[in-house]
């Protein structure tokens, strides 16, 4: 209570003009203080808010991967469980029955050749085939990509059709498999 009475009886000793510098100087000092309040608010906002979108980026991107983890080693088993129930698969041996079966054979361009195995981690290699087709129409690439998608064991890497006259088709199928690599094997 004291310092607000001589507060006020030094402010009564001033004159006007020391009054109004001094009021001026307090006014100038009060809007520096706010002004540089705010300044540091939001620039610390803004660092906290980069930091926070770095974080959450590299929260998302680690989500991604443990979520591609666990794909990957439910996909593994998955893949163990098919190649351990055949064996002996032969991926030209499935494709000369799956071409009978569609009637597709004479529409076959070439010899049937399955490539080299490719080794595509330490635990797998894969086996392609690729055939060729001339003049065959979609209602026949659509029935035989249905008899290839119902075995489980192969999977379609890629079609290439090239229109020709009428309502025919040149067709390239690549069709692939996966089969483990043996305890003598390794990738090179």
């Amino acid at each position: 209570m004291m310092l607000f009475t001589n507060l006020i009886i030094l402010l009564n000793d001033m004159s006007k003009k020391e009054f109004y510098r001094n009021g001026l100087i307090a006014l100038g000092l009060l809007f520096a203080f706010i002004a540089g309040s705010f300044y540091y608010y939001f620039t610390e906002t803004d660092i906290l808010k980069s930091k926070i979108a770095r974080l959450n980026k590299q929260r998302i991107s680690i989500k991604k991967l443990l979520e591609e983890h666990t794909k990957n080693s439910f996909n593994r088993k998955e893949i163990d469980t098919i190649l351990t129930e055949e064996k002996d698969f032969r991926i030209l041996n499935f494709f000369e029955t799956t071409l009978k079966e569609t009637d597709l054979s004479t529409a076959l361009k070439g010899n049937l050749e399955p490539t080299e195995s490719v080794f595509i981690s330490k635990q797998y290699a894969e086996s392609k085939l690729i055939a060729s087709f001339k003049q065959i129409t979609m209602q026949q690439i659509y029935t035989l990509l249905e008899a290839l998608q119902k075995k489980s064991r192969i999977y379609i890497k890629e079609i290439t059709l090239v229109k020709t006259k009428g309502a025919t088709v040149d067709a390239t199928i690549t069709i692939a498999t996966l089969k483990p690599l043996g305890e003598n094997e390794s990738v090179k």
